[in-house]
Protein backbone atom coordinates (compact mmCIF):
# COMPACT_ATOMS: atom_id res chain seq x y z
CA UNK A 1 0.00 0.00 0.00
CA UNK A 2 1.17 3.98 -0.71
CA UNK A 3 0.21 6.61 1.50
CA UNK A 4 -0.63 8.33 -1.76
CA UNK A 5 -0.59 8.34 -5.43
CA UNK A 6 2.18 11.10 -5.30
CA UNK A 7 4.32 8.69 -2.77
CA UNK A 8 3.56 5.67 -5.29
CA UNK A 9 5.02 8.09 -8.41
CA UNK A 10 8.23 8.38 -6.14
CA UNK A 11 8.69 4.65 -6.11
CA UNK A 12 8.38 4.65 -9.25
CA UNK A 13 10.97 7.45 -10.16
CA UNK A 14 13.39 4.94 -8.50
CA UNK A 15 11.91 1.85 -10.76
CA UNK A 16 12.91 4.10 -13.71
CA UNK A 17 16.35 4.82 -12.73
CA UNK A 18 17.24 1.74 -12.09
CA UNK A 19 16.53 0.46 -15.79
CA UNK A 20 17.96 3.86 -16.60
CA UNK A 21 14.75 4.98 -18.25
CA UNK A 22 14.74 8.90 -18.63
CA UNK A 23 11.42 10.15 -19.96
CA UNK A 24 12.02 13.20 -21.94
CA UNK A 25 7.70 13.62 -22.11
CA UNK A 26 5.59 12.45 -19.42
CA UNK A 27 1.95 11.46 -20.06
CA UNK A 28 -0.66 11.08 -17.12
CA UNK A 29 -3.31 9.12 -17.98
CA UNK A 30 -6.34 10.87 -16.01
CA UNK A 31 -7.50 11.31 -13.45
CA UNK A 32 -5.76 9.52 -10.48
CA UNK A 33 -2.33 9.22 -13.03
CA UNK A 34 -1.99 12.91 -12.63
CA UNK A 35 -0.27 12.78 -8.80
CA UNK A 36 1.53 9.90 -10.00
CA UNK A 37 2.96 11.26 -13.06
CA UNK A 38 4.06 14.78 -11.72
CA UNK A 39 7.13 13.27 -9.25
CA UNK A 40 8.52 11.66 -12.36
CA UNK A 41 8.55 14.74 -14.52
CA UNK A 42 9.84 16.62 -11.62
CA UNK A 43 12.61 13.96 -11.42
CA UNK A 44 13.50 13.98 -14.74
CA UNK A 45 12.71 17.95 -15.85
CA UNK A 46 10.17 16.11 -18.52
CA UNK A 47 7.35 17.92 -20.04
CA UNK A 48 4.39 16.44 -18.61
CA UNK A 49 1.07 15.78 -20.45
CA UNK A 50 -1.95 14.53 -20.65
CA UNK A 51 -3.18 12.00 -22.82
CA UNK A 52 -6.50 10.39 -22.15
CA UNK A 53 -8.33 7.15 -23.50
CA UNK A 54 -12.11 5.85 -22.65
CA UNK A 55 -13.10 2.50 -22.60
CA UNK A 56 -15.26 0.87 -25.71
CA UNK A 57 -17.82 -0.85 -24.25
CA UNK A 58 -19.11 -4.42 -24.17
CA UNK A 59 -22.36 -3.37 -23.25
CA UNK A 60 -23.87 -1.10 -21.24
CA UNK A 61 -21.60 -2.04 -18.14
CA UNK A 62 -18.55 -0.38 -18.34
CA UNK A 63 -16.78 -2.92 -16.23
CA UNK A 64 -16.49 -5.27 -19.50
CA UNK A 65 -14.52 -2.87 -21.95
CA UNK A 66 -13.38 -4.51 -25.01
CA UNK A 67 -10.79 -1.43 -25.56
CA UNK A 68 -10.45 1.62 -25.63
CA UNK A 69 -9.68 4.69 -28.13
CA UNK A 70 -7.64 8.04 -27.33
CA UNK A 71 -8.49 11.74 -27.31
CA UNK A 72 -6.68 11.47 -30.77
CA UNK A 73 -9.35 9.00 -32.17
CA UNK A 74 -6.46 6.12 -32.13
CA UNK A 75 -8.33 2.56 -30.79
CA UNK A 76 -7.14 -0.55 -29.42
CA UNK A 77 -9.70 -3.40 -29.56
CA UNK A 78 -8.85 -7.35 -28.23
CA UNK A 79 -10.15 -8.88 -30.34
CA UNK A 80 -10.79 -11.90 -28.30
CA UNK A 81 -13.05 -10.08 -26.23
CA UNK A 82 -15.13 -8.72 -29.11
CA UNK A 83 -15.72 -12.31 -30.07
CA UNK A 84 -16.34 -13.24 -26.52
CA UNK A 85 -18.61 -10.94 -26.01
CA UNK A 86 -20.60 -11.05 -29.13
CA UNK A 87 -20.16 -7.68 -30.22
CA UNK A 88 -21.32 -6.74 -33.67
CA UNK A 89 -19.51 -4.21 -35.84
CA UNK A 90 -22.50 -1.42 -35.43
CA UNK A 91 -22.51 -1.95 -31.50
CA UNK A 92 -18.59 -1.54 -31.70
CA UNK A 93 -18.50 1.60 -34.57
CA UNK A 94 -20.83 2.83 -32.42
CA UNK A 95 -19.11 2.44 -28.45
CA UNK A 96 -15.92 3.69 -30.48
CA UNK A 97 -17.50 7.01 -31.10
CA UNK A 98 -19.28 7.32 -27.77
CA UNK A 99 -15.64 6.41 -26.02
CA UNK A 100 -14.06 9.09 -28.31
CA UNK A 101 -16.16 11.28 -27.38
CA UNK A 102 -15.73 11.01 -23.54
CA UNK A 103 -11.56 10.71 -24.06
CA UNK A 104 -11.97 14.29 -25.51
CA UNK A 105 -14.34 15.64 -23.01
CA UNK A 106 -11.37 14.09 -20.50
CA UNK A 107 -9.01 16.51 -22.14
CA UNK A 108 -10.75 19.64 -22.12
CA UNK A 109 -9.37 22.55 -20.79
CA UNK A 110 -6.04 20.90 -20.57
CA UNK A 111 -3.19 21.96 -23.23
CA UNK A 112 -2.37 19.27 -26.05
CA UNK A 113 1.39 18.48 -25.40
CA UNK A 114 3.18 17.52 -28.60
CA UNK A 115 4.93 14.07 -28.61
CA UNK A 116 8.80 14.07 -29.39
CA UNK A 117 11.35 11.63 -30.63
CA UNK A 118 12.71 9.98 -27.54
CA UNK A 119 11.44 8.40 -24.53
CA UNK A 120 8.04 9.25 -23.59
CA UNK A 121 6.53 7.95 -20.34
CA UNK A 122 2.46 6.45 -20.10
CA UNK A 123 1.36 7.28 -16.45
CA UNK A 124 -1.68 5.00 -14.66
CA UNK A 125 -2.00 4.59 -11.22
CA UNK A 126 -3.01 1.16 -11.62
CA UNK A 127 -3.40 -1.35 -14.57
CA UNK A 128 -6.31 -3.87 -13.94
CA UNK A 129 -7.88 -4.42 -17.22
CA UNK A 130 -4.81 -1.68 -18.61
CA UNK A 131 -7.37 -0.72 -21.63
CA UNK A 132 -6.63 2.61 -21.36
CA UNK A 133 -2.68 2.18 -21.34
CA UNK A 134 -3.14 -0.15 -24.36
CA UNK A 135 -4.93 2.41 -25.79
CA UNK A 136 -2.27 5.40 -25.58
CA UNK A 137 0.87 2.68 -25.64
CA UNK A 138 -0.77 1.79 -29.05
CA UNK A 139 -1.24 5.60 -29.99
CA UNK A 140 2.55 6.48 -29.36
CA UNK A 141 4.42 3.31 -30.96
CA UNK A 142 2.83 4.69 -33.96
CA UNK A 143 5.07 7.97 -33.83
CA UNK A 144 8.79 7.41 -35.30
CA UNK A 145 11.34 8.06 -33.08
CA UNK A 146 9.29 7.54 -29.61
CA UNK A 147 10.35 4.80 -27.18
CA UNK A 148 6.98 4.42 -25.18
CA UNK A 149 7.57 2.99 -21.35
CA UNK A 150 4.16 1.93 -19.87
CA UNK A 151 4.73 3.09 -15.75
CA UNK A 152 2.32 2.44 -13.01
CA UNK A 153 2.77 1.60 -9.13
CA UNK A 154 0.54 -1.30 -9.62
CA UNK A 155 -0.90 -3.63 -12.02
CA UNK A 156 -1.95 -7.31 -12.55
CA UNK A 157 0.68 -9.35 -13.74
CA UNK A 158 -1.46 -10.63 -17.01
CA UNK A 159 -1.42 -6.76 -17.80
CA UNK A 160 1.53 -5.92 -17.67
CA UNK A 161 2.75 -9.35 -19.97
CA UNK A 162 0.06 -8.15 -22.46
CA UNK A 163 1.53 -4.39 -22.56
CA UNK A 164 5.29 -5.60 -23.32
CA UNK A 165 3.22 -6.39 -26.61
CA UNK A 166 2.68 -2.75 -27.37
CA UNK A 167 5.17 -0.56 -25.51
CA UNK A 168 8.64 -0.59 -25.53
CA UNK A 169 9.24 -1.20 -21.62
CA UNK A 170 6.93 -1.54 -18.81
CA UNK A 171 7.64 -0.38 -15.39
CA UNK A 172 5.44 -1.81 -12.67
CA UNK A 173 6.61 -0.76 -8.56
CA UNK A 174 4.03 -4.27 -7.65
CA UNK A 175 2.26 -6.87 -9.10
CA UNK A 176 -0.74 -7.46 -7.19
CA UNK A 177 -3.12 -10.33 -7.91
CA UNK A 178 -6.72 -10.25 -9.11
CA UNK A 179 -8.14 -10.82 -5.25
CA UNK A 180 -6.42 -8.19 -3.50
CA UNK A 181 -7.87 -5.61 -6.16
CA UNK A 182 -10.13 -4.78 -3.64
CA UNK A 183 -7.97 -3.82 -1.04
CA UNK A 184 -7.19 -0.03 -1.21
CA UNK A 185 -3.66 0.46 -2.65
CA UNK A 186 -3.77 3.83 -1.41
CA UNK A 187 -4.16 4.97 2.04
CA UNK A 188 -5.37 8.66 1.23
CA UNK A 189 -7.38 9.52 -1.95
CA UNK A 190 -5.51 12.31 -3.74
CA UNK A 191 -6.64 11.97 -7.38
CA UNK A 192 -7.32 15.05 -9.30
Amino acid sequence: MYEDRTTAGRALVDRLAERSLRPDVVFALPTAGRPVARPIADQFDATLGVMAAAPIRSRDDPSLPVGAVTDTGHAWVDDRLVEAFGVDDDRLDAETQRAFREARTERDGVESTPTPAGTVALVADGLVNGMAMKACASALGRVDGCDVVSAAPVGLPETVAELHALADDVVVAQRTRRENLLEPMYAASDAE
